[in-house]
């Protein structure tokens, strides 16, 4: 049945089917690749009868992964005579270039529904910078 329910859309929510794992089987097993597989399962979810409330909980189990991203800062401070210092500093954002993907599509109605089509962070972002004081 088509519906054009969100889902998690605060006071409109689906059905969850019983005894249906609300992930997908690659999302469980670990090997998601978000341009072959889905995230959510389609078979989990259903659009409740009209002019009821669906029985799915306000936060479903179903999450994304946690945002890993290790940033580094490296700073330098130089005394050049008694009043004057260089400051030179590099920083590293998100150092591994882990690649954290945004929240799957929630739309029971979509043909996209359950898929992933964008990245939540940021790739690797490196800046230098070179201060004098006095």
């Amino acid at each position: 049945m088509s519906s054009n329910v969100p889902l998690f859309a605060g006071g409109i929510r689906p059905d969850l089917v019983p005894g249906v794992s609300s992930l997908s089987d690659a999302a469980r097993s670990g090997s998601f690749d978000p341009g072959r597989d889905v995230y959510l399962n389609s078979a989990a979810w259903s659009s409740p009868a009209p002019f009821l409330f669906g029985n799915a909980p306000r936060i479903s189990d179903a999450r994304i992964e946690p945002l890993r991203g290790e940033d580094v800062s490296i700073l330098k401070n130089t005394a050049v005579g008694e009043k004057v210092r260089i400051q030179f500093r590099a920083e590293i954002f998100n150092l591994f270039n882990r690649t954290q993907f945004s929240f799957p599509s929630a739309d029971l109605g979509s043909s996209d529904f359950g898929m992933v089509f964008l990245q939540q962070n940021r790739p690797r972002t490196i800046q230098v910078g070179l201060k004098v004081i006095f």
